[in-house]
């Protein structure tokens, strides 16, 4: 025997008046770091002829069987620091590719997962939210380096963009006020400067380098 339950009301309830709201919330949430925390980001993109100061931009595609490490967005090294005391957990990942791609990631040199695809894709907190540090360090009391490689497995050069977004928190430790930055031309480092710059001319060669400052959230405006 099938009972049908009465319906309760009439219409559709309307909450398109509502819907800013729900995005801000969602972006507040997803993007913008705690007090104790802040936003890393390791990225990369190939497009031939590109002019660009930033260190992750290539002026070249991505060659047939050719492996390119990812760049921290703050210093231009290819490898990110997270210092003792600290965790960082992988937020959202973008990629986009005319040729199938392969993507490494590493901790402390150790390779920790891959992924394959064909074309384009984006993946939110909702699917990631994983730690890189907790599992082999539950009390953080290493230091250790994260990167990202992506290999083209193509028959030609690839136009390509990865960008993987991180949030790094603070575990009972001081806020990093410096860094150390490299250059995209001839590869020399600078130690020590402010975290906040984001204009610096190679001591060495001369070249103009940008890079992103990426705050804590208490230095968000």
């Amino acid at each position: 025997m099938v009972k049908t339950i009465p319906s309760l009301g009439t219409g559709r309830p309307d909450y398109s008046a509502n819907i800013n709201n729900i995005i801000r919330g969602r972006i507040i949430k997803d993007y913008q770091p705690l007090y104790y925390e802040k936003m890393k980001i390791l990225a990369l993109t190939n497009e031939p002829g590109a002019v660009s100061a930033y260190p992750w931009v290539s002026n070249t595609l991505l060659s047939p069987g050719a492996t390119a490490s990812l760049v921290d967005t703050e210093t231009g090294l290819t490898e990110m620091l997270i210092p003792r005391g600290y965790d960082i957990k992988i937020t959202n990942i973008y990629f986009s590719s005319t040729q199938p791609i392969q993507k490494y990631s590493y901790v402390d040199g150790e390779l920790i997962g891959t992924a394959h695809n064909v074309d384009f894709g984006f993946l939110q907190s909702q699917e990631l939210g994983i730690s890189f540090i907790l599992p082999s360090d539950p009390y953080f009391q290493k230091s250790h380096v994260v990167s990202v490689k992506v290999k083209n497995l193509g028959d030609e050069g690839s136009r390509t963009t990865v960008i993987f977004q991180f949030i790094m928190r603070r575990v009972g430790s001081p806020e990093i006020t410096t860094k150390d930055i490299r250059c995209k031309n001839c590869g020399y480092i600078k130690k020590n400067v402010p975290l906040s710059l984001t204009r610096w001319k190679c001591d060495k060669c001369g070249t103009l380098n940008k890079y992103y400052y990426l705050p804590f959230g208490d230095n968000y405006g």
